[in-house]
């Protein structure tokens, strides 16, 4: 799944690292569901534009459920994981964009 709208001052309070820069109050970026957690709620990473090793969601993907297509390709930030609960979500205010099917993941090595 992908979500719009986790606040860089929230993603930089809870990675400790991410983003590097920020670039004003209202700046967002998105983040990835990279599994469920059960009960408990599920463990995200933070998406970023700039080209990084690992895993990538492809420009111009048809994302399910809701038929958004993305924009740009987006790189898995996954060495910032971290787990949303159902009793502490996100102070930020996300905004569901669709799940991202496999065929849309590519890695760059």
């Amino acid at each position: 799944m992908l979500f719009a709208g986790a606040k860089d001052l929230e993603l930089r309070k809870i990675t400790g690292f991410f983003p590097a820069t920020m670039k004003g109050k209202k700046s967002t970026h998105p983040i990835f569901s990279l599994k469920s957690l059960g009960n408990f709620g599920i463990q995200v990473c933070p998406c970023t534009s700039r080209r990084h090793k690992g895993r990538f969601i492809k420009k111009s993907c048809n994302l399910e459920v809701t038929n958004n297509t993305t924009d740009r390709d987006s790189y898995l930030l996954e060495e910032y994981s971290f787990p949303i609960s159902v009793q502490t979500p996100m102070e930020s205010r996300l905004r569901f964009l669709g799940i991202v099917p496999e065929r849309c993941l590519g890695t760059i090595k």
